[in-house]
Formats: C-alpha cells, sequence, structure tokens
C-alpha cells in the first residue's frame, strides 16, 4: 500500500480504490452469507464422510451459481452506468479477483478446522500480487496492471485451495438437484442480508464516497481505513479458526460453551483495545509512514477510525460466535440492516460538507451501533448472566 499511494498519487490510488470497493462489495454476492454458514454445517457433519461430501457438493455449486450471476451484473455496472465510464479496463480485470475469491474453498478448510490451509492459500494471493509489483508498476499509467496482479492471486490461491481439498482431504463433489442448491441459497438469504448491510457502511463506503466527492477523497479514507484494516485482519485468524468450534460446542455442549466464551468475549476486547489505541495516538506517525506527505490529510481520519478494532473485536464475539452459533440469524441480520440504515441517512447529509472526514464519522456511528445494540441484546437474552456465573 505505501508504495502504490506514493507510485500512483491521490487520483490513480483514488480510481483504483474505488474499483476495488466495489470489488468487495460484490464478494458479498459471491460469500451469499455462505462464509457463515457453510463452515458451521461442515463442522457439524464432518464425521460422517457422505453427508459432508454432499455439504461440500451443494455449497460448491450455489458458489458457482451465484458467481455467473454476479459477473453478469458486475460487467453490465461497469460497461453501461456513466458514473463507472472513467478506466472501465480497470474495472473489468477485478472480475479475476472476484472469480477466485468464490473458488477459494474457505468455507470448507473452516469446517473442518483446517486453517493452516488458509493461511497458505491467502500467502500464495499476496506474494503473488506484492512481489511482480515492484517491478511491474512504476507509473499512474500501470494502473490496470494492479488488478491483474491481484486477480491472479486469488485465482492462484482458489487453484491451491481446491487441490488441496480434492486431493489431500479427500473432499468429492456428488450429484445434487437444483432443489438442493436453492434451498442452500434460501437458507443463507438472512446471513446474506446481514453480510450485504455490514459492507454497506465499510468497503461499500469508498463507493458511495466516490460518487458524491472526488478521488483525491476517496484515496484519503481508503488509506486511513486500510490502515484499519491490516489491524482488523489480525483479529479474524483467531475468530474464524474459532467459529467451528463453537458452533460444534454450542450444538452437543451448550452450557460448557458458556466458559470458552467468557473467556474469548474479555481477550479479543483486550487485544482490539490495545490496537485502537495503539492507532489513535499514532495516527499522524503511521500516515506520515505509509502514505508520504500528500496523504497527511488523512491522519484525522485515521483517529477517527482508531475505534474500530475495538468495537469489531467486541461485535465479533457477540454477534458470530454468540448470537449467530445460539441459531439467532434473522436478529443478527436486522442489527446489521439498521446499522446500514444509519450509516446511509447520514452520509447523505454529512458527506457533501466533510468529504472524507464526514464517511468516517458515519461508518464510526454505525459500527458503535452494531457493538451497543448487540451488547444490549445479549444482556437481555440472559447470556451475560451465565457468562458471569460459569
Amino acid at each position: 500500500m505505501p508504495y502504490l499511494t506514493r507510485v500512483l498519487g491521490p487520483e490513480s490510488f483514488g480510481i483504483l480504490s474505488f474499483y476495488q470497493s466495489l470489488t468487495q462489495f460484490f464478494m458479498i454476492f459471491a460469500d451469499y452469507g455462505f462464509y457463515l454458514l457453510a463452515p458451521r454445517e461442515i463442522a457439524i457433519v464432518r464425521d460422517r464422510a457422505d453427508l459432508l461430501n454432499r455439504g461440500f457438493s451443494e455449497f460448491f455449486f450455489a458458489k458457482l451459481l451465484l458467481f455467473c450471476f454476479i459477473a453478469f451484473l458486475y460487467s453490465s455496472l461497469v460497461l453501461f452506468v456513466p458514473r463507472f465510464e472513467q478506466n472501465p479496463q480497470v474495472g473489468l480485470l477485478f472480475l479475476f479477483m472476484i472469480l477466485g475469491h468464490a473458488l477459494f474453498p474457505q468455507w470448507y478448510f473452516q469446517g473442518i478446522e483446517k486453517m493452516h490451509y488458509i493461511a497458505l492459500g491467502n500467502f500464495i494471493s499476496k506474494f503473488i500480487f506484492i512481489l511482480p509489483i515492484f517491478f511491474i508498476v512504476t507509473s499512474p499509467e500501470d494502473l490496470f496492471w494492479v488488478p491483474l496482479l491481484w486477480g491472479g492471486g486469488y485465482i492462484s490461491a482458489a487453484i491451491f485451495g481446491l487441490t488441496i481439498a480434492f486431493v489431500q482431504e479427500k473432499a468429492r463433489l456428488q450429484k445434487v438437484n437444483a432443489f438442493a442448491i436453492f434451498e442452500k441459497i434460501r437458507a443463507g438469504f438472512p446471513l446474506f442480508l446481514s453480510s450485504l448491510s455490514s459492507i454497506s457502511y465499510t468497503s461499500l463506503t469508498p463507493v458511495l464516497l466516490g460518487l458524491w466527492s472526488s478521488h483525491s477523497e476517496v484515496a484519503l479514507y481508503t488509506l486511513a481505513d486500510r490502515i484499519v484494516a491490516i489491524a482488523k485482519t489480525t483479529l479474524q485468524p483467531l475468530q474464524q479458526a474459532l467459529y467451528p468450534y463453537m458452533a460444534r460446542k454450542v450444538a452437543f455442549q451448550k452450557e460448557r460453551s458458556y466458559v470458552a466464551l467468557r473467556a474469548l468475549f474479555f481477550f479479543m476486547g483486550l487485544i482490539g483495545l490495545s490496537m485502537s489505541l495503539f492507532l489513535f495516538l499514532l495516527s499522524e506517525e503511521i500516515v506520515l509512514l505509509l502514505g508520504g506527505g500528500q496523504f497527511q490529510k488523512a491522519s484525522p481520519i485515521l483517529a477517527l477510525l482508531s475505534i474500530h478494532p475495538f468495537l469489531v473485536a467486541c461485535s465479533g464475539v457477540l454477534g458470530v460466535q454468540i448470537l449467530l452459533n445460539l441459531g439467532k440469524n434473522k436478529l443478527f441480520a436486522m442489527i446489521l440492516f439498521s446499522a446500514s440504515v444509519i450509516h446511509l441517512v447520514v452520509m447523505v447529509f454529512i458527506v457533501p460538507s466533510y468529504a472524507a472526514l464526514g464517511a468516517a464519522i458515519s461508518v464510526t456511528m454505525a459500527e458503535l451501533w452494531v457493538s451497543l445494540v448487540m451488547f444490549f441484546l445479549v444482556t437481555k437474552l440472559g447470556l451475560f448472566s451465565k457468562l458471569a456465573h460459569v
């Protein structure tokens, strides 16, 4: 990221950030809530080879079907909507990234609790992208190489993941009927809505900002957001690894699961708080180091967004580990949907005047709302009293 901000400059980096955020929005369609539904179902049946292969096949073909629809929708948007007419070839190249993301069986590896395969896949995608970029991307005119390299990394990771699944883990594709595939899509719909709501106040924010402001403002916001995302990404492996474990624990040993939930809530909260304090206190220095002097205006944006690691750490346990594993899918979706409404309403009123800083204020309000409402609901359900007395 520091290299790209300096080589591409605010304008080209803003265009890249705009399309990347749009791509991340469409990745939610590719996941379709399966990143939460599939690991839970796979984890429960992982000791039954017949049910495991059936579940693998149903989710795999469902994701493949969804990608075909996404590819058509995304291409139509980039090619025919006037707002996307600037550098449409850059936008189209991001389709490779969506394809690789859709095919990588992360949900399967989570379900069978083989997280090291996910780590290896992520390493492959990042290695293939990062290494050549220093030699190929040397000016703003090389912008189109970035999504091409990135997409190549994601597709390479998908090939690696599928090879491991079929060869090492002996996963087998079975013939499944259309009803079974559409049943998975129906079951994942509430979680898809929650994901869609979540991305409206996270990854989609640069896209909305780009519609109402300049690419330079998008670049300022994106730099600060990416820095915070690095901190939040360090929390994800533990959350992902524990999700299928907690799913089995809640399904078969509900009372004993409260011991693990209590420890996880305080542990993740402490880590998130430490990261937030670090980003807040060193916001100016971090922006100068990673973005250079031309991105100095991103410092107050980073300071405002610095609370997010703490909020996400808390809501990750409250929402994913507790509410979802207890089957409160619709309640979880309603919380995130309400946050997206708050975000969009605030964005409409505040971004025209405050641009990138206004977007940061809006996103922070949404994240704070999610954490507070989840805390209230978990408390109302009596789960914290159970956690406190185990």
